[in-house]
């Protein structure tokens, strides 16, 4: 008897929370996730479609009597004698909440993309080019860094970059006050290491680019765009979040350490956060997803889903790279060579024989400014060959 009851008492709650998504939605006024929400209670039965037409028949009859009676309220209130139909009443209520959400929606997606282009413009007409790391000023000023881990450092102020741990950069004209955007390439088979004006530190991987102000004074976030592979260490700030934009997802943090990958023609985006925490939004203006990451966790977004995935990871694994290694833990042969021909930019093919071993890799294999040292490397771990032809590197079973 007793469970009968509390069944009940179940149900009757339930069935008042989705009235009152219900209530939402008809009012205008559900969330985007209330509307998906209500979207996933639709599918769940078949006899929910009856009851959601049925809540929505009655709760547009009472909208329909709450709007007739403010009319004749206000009517009555400034004596109007030419009154409007009944149904243009309705109309434009309900023709003034639509357009109120259009404009909201133009606002966020016009707000949105003025924060936006003035990054990925740099991006788009700019690709990583030749075998230097390049630093492109505001000011116009461009330098080609020659080392194969160069490190670029800007002042708080903006007014000056050491380049390559030695050669001071002034700023020109009025860019640092005016808090300009500049650029770091990194090619493939290189890093770059950059300290920006808050002390916020940024390793980017092979085939990487960042967009970057010279400072972040009178600003309300700190903001950067990536395009490819950051570790980053977070100066912390209470009263300004570190934002980093890319093409699919945006990372907030006030101070934390943490890795993202988000390469152009990846068809998968990701971050791993080793300390503090992390926001990730999905750059959506319908259905966004929004999660927060904690230490030892790595979130996945594949573009053909649009799923943010969470799972545990051994962080080291995947921020290994920024010290000049990889780090391997029974990584599969394919998922290495993938991570090798994407460092050096090269195509890389293994044979049938090898692919059907199943060979499984641990240890450290150090990343090299010579791809054919690394080759060999790895064929002295695994015990496989190699073959270099044509700028084509083919791994096979050893007899």
């Amino acid at each position: 008897m007793i469970v009968v009851e509390v069944e009940e008492m179940k149900m009757k709650e339930t069935n008042q929370y989705i009235k009152g998504l219900v209530k939402r939605y008809v009012y205008g006024a559900a969330s985007v996730n209330e509307i998906a929400e209500l979207g996933d209670w639709l599918k769940a039965d078949h006899g929910n479609k009856a009851l959601f037409e049925k809540l929505k028949s009655d709760i547009e009859k009472q909208a329909e009597m709450d709007v007739n009676d403010e009319w004749e309220r206000f009517a009555n209130k400034f004596e109007l004698n030419n009154k409007a139909s009944f149904k243009s009443r309705r109309l434009l209520g309900f023709a003034s909440v639509a357009a109120s959400i259009a404009i909201v929606m133009v606002v966020t997606m016009q707000i949105f993309s003025a924060a936006n282009n003035k990054y990925s413009s740099m991006l788009s007409t700019n690709e990583p080019e030749g075998d230097n790391t390049v630093l492109n000023l505001a000011d116009g000023q461009q330098f080609t860094l020659n080392e194969q881990h160069a490190t670029v450092e800007a002042d708080k102020d903006g007014e000056q970059f050491i380049v390559e741990k030695n050669q001071i950069v002034k700023t020109k004209g009025e860019t640092a006050a005016q808090s300009q955007l500049n650029q770091i390439q990194v090619p493939y088979g290189k890093t770059a290491k950059l300290i920006l004006a808050d002390g916020t530190k940024v390793w980017l991987n092979a085939g990487s680019q960042l967009v970057f102000p010279n400072h972040f004074n009178n600003k309300d976030h700190r903001d950067v765009m990536l395009l490819g592979e950051g570790f980053f260490e977070v100066t912390h700030s209470e009263s300004q979040p570190f934002r980093v934009l890319t093409d699919k997802l945006t990372y907030t943090v006030l101070g934390t350490s943490f890795n993202i990958r988000s390469y152009d023609h990846s068809p998968i985006h990701s971050a791993v956060l080793v300390d503090g925490s992390l926001k990730v939004d999905e750059n959506a203006l319908f259905n966004k997803e929004s999660i927060i990451l904690k230490p030892g966790e790595k979130c996945s977004f594949a573009n053909n889903e649009g799923q943010i995935i969470i799972q545990q990871v051994n962080t080291s694994i995947y921020t290994s790279w920024k010290n000049g290694f990889l780090t391997l833990e029974k990584n599969n042969l394919r998922t290495l060579i993938y991570q090798i021909e994407h460092y050096y930019n090269c195509d890389i093919t293994i044979s049938n024989e090898l692919l059907e071993m199943h060979i499984q890799l641990s240890g450290k294999l150090m990343l090299d400014t010579d791809a054919e040292r690394v080759c060999k490397a790895l064929c002295d771990l695994s015990g496989m060959g190699y073959r270099i032809e044509n700028n084509q590197v083919s791994f096979y079973k050893q007899e």
